[in-house]
């Protein structure tokens, strides 16, 4: 005759316990990734001079899901994050974990970057000097402004 094998049951106390250490387990102190997401999504949007609506309507949203977005009440799924990240010209990593992008040089005023995107596709060598011609001269007033604001500050000492 085969003997059996002995069954292992639980001691008493062991669902006890293991209870209290589920509910007693400490919580990390710092932000979530929820929160940090929509820190970083909220930075990108004012950047961009867009309201929630305005970002909304770009990805096919609706301004109360961008909220529950920025508040940390909600991470988006990963199409949305995508759709998110193109709306806003930014990379999914810098969007995602805050990584910011190696291109220090672009052009961060949405209408601006519009602008210069659609001369660039006229493809209009002529249009495209005359532009560049009068960036070159706002630039420089804006220089000479600066500088006059600094000699009258100097003056007035």
């Amino acid at each position: 005759m085969r003997k059996r094998a002995a069954i292992k049951r639980p001691r008493r106390g062991d669902g006890r316990i293991l209870r209290r250490m589920a509910t007693n387990r400490p919580r990390g102190q710092g932000n979530t990734f929820g929160e940090q997401f929509g820190a970083r999504l909220r930075a990108a949007r004012d950047r961009r001079g867009m309201t929630q609506a305005q970002l909304a309507e770009a990805i096919g949203a609706y301004p109360s899901q961008i909220s529950n977005y920025e508040n940390g009440e909600k991470v988006p799924e990963g199409e949305t994050m995508v759709a998110l990240s193109n709306a806003l010209d930014v990379s999914l990593d810098e969007l995602a974990r805050g990584t910011p992008r190696e291109e220090p040089d672009e052009v961060r005023d949405v209408r601006l970057r519009a602008s210069v995107r659609e001369l660039e596709a006229a493809a209009d060598r002529k249009l495209i000097d005359a532009a560049v011609t009068t960036i070159d001269g706002l630039v420089a007033l804006a220089r000479h402004q600066e500088f006059e604001e600094r000699v009258s500050k100097r003056r007035k000492r």
